[in-house]
């Protein structure tokens, strides 16, 4: 047998099976309104079976199939021709999967989950209307609408609008599995509040993102895999990284209208270094941007929010190539560092940075040059201004300021000396880089209502915390500033660490009040040179020299103090504890 022969046979057996399926196909014509398992509903009472591998289905005009089962198209001959409605029941969530084959009519498939997977596209130019609509890689090629209520899945490959019109009703979300989406010659309505959810692998970001109606946005892929930005976006409902990563890939993010940050997931940020950030909305961020290690350096960052009492939140390190920009809102950047290559424009009491316990703005300084540092606490703006004196070494300076005053410099480190001394209840940090030749001028600002114990601002001064102790600096009287804020100043600052506003005490009375009203105990060993003890249970301590100022307060270390820093002289101890407060004298040595 010759190769004609054999390709001639070939081609009869193809003809035969293709005509032995076609005679086996059946075709089932609804006549009445009913359910699609009921016989009743069909001609000839025969129902089609839930898997269609070559029949036809035919539901004419005015006939209404009620779908109360999950009816799967799944063999390249098969068909379903909707001319009346083929609807979901009321009562259960059946599925319509379409595989294989073809979806023919002009009529109406209300259901409420829909699988399409039909590569070379439909021929039903109808309406479907389904809660639920799962792409598995489909060709819309007729001029069917397409209205999706509750969500829309892009599984594994592109739906492709070659024709007719998809619209999302408000409150619905797309969820990119794998798949994405694409209009070829189709309209695709992104009007109404919808949102998006990555979720499975990585992907590409498409049309998905650009409705006017995007409201929010979910990143839910592995830790391992990323979401790729291929256009700007702009949130305007909240932004929640559950796992994985958004790559800006050198985009821009803006947040707008009522934009959010979500506090709950793992997930980061990994910006371009041509990546800007503009953030006008109007409500507090519940969570602060994060960045990943390799990708927390962009370009600007811009806070105008349109109302200047919001506050957006940092929860990472942030760098910036180009300018920061303060018009209205506060940027909570907590125990993080805000570090500016570019310029510093704007600040004000209603737009600064808050930088809690640790976190710190950071600006390049040399010498000859000056910083403003438009920083604050929750509630006060108290803002600095460090300048280098000439021959001053160049480097990174950073500045923090957080709400009280403590015995031992930092947060929560010693007794909390705004409980009764005089003083601007706060304590900015300076930080530099540069470890030698430092000769800095620090000016700190402040409001009235951080004054407390009654704070005289004709005697006051900028004390530092060095070598275990708040020095005592000569007293002035602070300067009134033109917003209404009063400043203070300190000169040729050689080493850095906090930095407080202290008052003067103008007499003894304050000694004398420490004797008359609390009990004596006595300390060992007395005269001292290195510490002192005393017996009973006492948490801190404060130190009074002769002329009535407090020279030391810190907590106790097994009812223990260090005092080989006080100069030799008569002192003051009072102490406070579960004993109650008691007091004594002794001579350092």
């Amino acid at each position: 047998m010759n190769i004609s022969t054999l390709k001639r046979v070939a081609l009869a057996t193809t003809v035969a099976a293709f005509i032995g399926n076609s005679a086996n196909a059946l075709t089932y014509t609804a006549i009445a309104s009913g359910n699609f398992s009921s016989s009743t509903t069909w001609s000839g009472g025969n129902t089609p079976p839930n898997t269609l591998i070559g029949d036809i289905v035919i539901i004419p005009s005015g006939i209404t199939v009620t779908l109360d089962q999950n009816q799967q198209l799944n063999g390249t001959l098969s068909n379903i021709t909707v001319n009346g409605t083929l609807a979901s029941s009321t009562t259960s969530r059946n599925a319509l999967v379409l595989t294989a084959g073809s979806l023919a009519g002009n009529g109406m498939v209300d259901v409420d989950s829909m699988v399409l997977g039909l590569t070379a596209g439909f021929g039903f130019t109808g309406t479907i209307n389904a809660d639920r609509f799962t792409s598995m890689g489909s060709h819309v090629s007729s001029n069917a609408s397409i209205v999706i209520n509750s969500a829309l899945e892009l599984r594994n490959s592109d739906l492709d609008l070659g024709s007719g019109n998809l619209s999302l009703t408000s409150g619905a979300t797309i969820v990119v599995s794998g798949g994405t989406m694409s209009t070829s010659g189709g309209m695709l309505s992104l009007t109404n509040d919808y949102n998006v959810i990555y979720r499975s692998n990585s992907a590409n970001s498409g049309v998905e993102l650009t409705g006017a109606g995007l409201n929010d946005v979910e990143i839910n892929v592995p830790s391992s895999s990323s979401v790729t930005l291929n256009g700007d976006l702009t949130i305007d409902g909240t932004l929640t990284l559950t796992s994985g990563t958004l790559n800006t890939n050198n985009n821009d993010l803006f947040f707008i209208g009522n934009a959010d940050f979500s506090n709950s997931g793992s997930g980061t940020i990994s910006a371009g270094s041509n990546t800007s950030i503009t953030i006008t909305s109007a409500n507090n961020f519940g969570g602060g941007l994060r960045f990943s290690s390799t990708g927390n350096t962009i370009n600007d960052l811009n806070i105008n929010m349109s109302n200047s009492s919001s506050r957006a939140m940092l929860a990472s390190d942030l760098t910036l190539n180009g300018d920061l920009n303060l018009q209205a809102g506060r940027m909570d950047i907590g125990s993080n560092d805000l570090t500016v290559n570019g310029n510093l424009n704007g600040g004000s009491s209603n737009s600064y940075i808050i930088t809690g316990n640790d976190g710190q703005l950071i600006l390049s300084l040399g010498a000859g040059g000056s910083n403003t540092y438009y920083i604050g606490t929750d509630n006060n703006y108290a803002p600095a201004i460090v300048a280098g004196n000439n021959g001053s070494a160049t480097g990174m300076v950073g500045v923090g300021v957080n709400t009280s005053v403590f015995a031992e410099g930092t947060a929560n480190n010693g007794a909390d000396l705004g409980s009764d001394q005089p003083l601007v209840d706060a304590t900015w940090h300076v930080t530099s880089t540069a470890t030698a030749n430092i000769d800095l001028n620090l000016e700190t600002m402040w409001s009235s209502d951080m004054e407390v114990n009654g704070f005289d601002r004709t005697m006051l001064y900028l004390s530092h915390y060095t070598s275990g102790n708040w020095d005592v600096n000569a007293t002035a009287s602070a300067t009134t500033e033109a917003n209404g804020m009063f400043s203070t100043k300190r000169n040729n600052i050689t080493s850095l660490s906090p930095f407080a506003v202290m008052g003067q005490n103008a007499n003894t009375t304050d000694v004398k009040n420490v004797l008359a009203n609390n009990a004596t105990i006595t300390v060992y060993p007395n005269p001292a040179v290195n510490s002192i003890s005393v017996n009973g249970n006492y948490n801190n301590a404060k130190i009074y020299d002769l002329n009535g100022k407090m020279i030391k307060a810190s907590s106790m270390s097994n009812n223990s103090i260090i005092v080989s820093e006080l100069p030799a002289g008569v002192y003051t101890i009072l102490l406070n504890g579960d004993n109650g407060s008691a007091t004594s004298r002794f001579v350092k040595q």
